[in-house]
């Protein structure tokens, strides 16, 4: 009867191990599933939206010209943290990728390029998804100016520096972002 005893026994603490090991890889899958966005963002790379930007066309001449669209897949930002880390402490971005800051038009807003270790261009964009500003080729800096954007903008939109340039971008010309 005791050998019996001590294999029941040790078959229940089998179940229970077994059972203690389940409950705990159910938490750690609910801990994730439910951490918050910086936790996610570590683990896993941010979604990208395809965002075009379209020329205006401004006279017959214009209308011959080909004129190239620009098309980059953009980090999304909404949330006040984002937007106030942006893309500073990181090294490098993509070639053909950026970051789209959702801002609040009823809101002043100021950039600036502390923590930068790369140059950008800003480009500035209105409710009605037109380039309103463009600052071109903002450097890192120690002692940085602070850029205002003329206007209210309802979108900020950071390039590597030297895309404005490319592609000739203007105010007036048009930005389209695929849902």
């Amino acid at each position: 009867m005791l050998m019996l005893f001590q294999a029941s026994t040790v078959l229940r603490l089998h179940a229970f191990s077994l059972l203690r090991l389940c409950f705990f890889i159910f938490l750690i899958v609910l801990g994730s599933a439910t951490g918050s966005g910086a936790e996610i963002s570590l683990r896993s790379e941010p979604t990208l939206k395809k965002v075009t930007i379209r020329k205006q066309i401004r006279s017959a001449q214009g209308m011959l010209k080909k004129e190239t669209d620009g098309t980059f897949f953009v980090e999304v930002v909404r949330d006040m943290q984002g937007i106030e880390k942006g893309l500073s402490h990181r090294e490098s971005m993509p070639e053909g990728h950026g970051m789209l800051f959702v801002l609040d038009p009823s809101q002043e807003h100021a950039f600036w390029m502390k923590g930068m270790r790369f140059a950008l261009d800003i480009i500035f964009i209105g409710g009605d998804m037109q380039l309103t500003e463009i600052l071109e080729n903002l450097q890192p800096c120690e002692r940085c100016p602070v850029y205002f954007p003329k206007g209210q903008p309802a979108y900020a939109l950071e390039l590597n520096a030297g895309i404005a340039r490319k592609y000739s971008l203007s105010v007036g010309d048009t930005i389209v972002l695929e849902k």
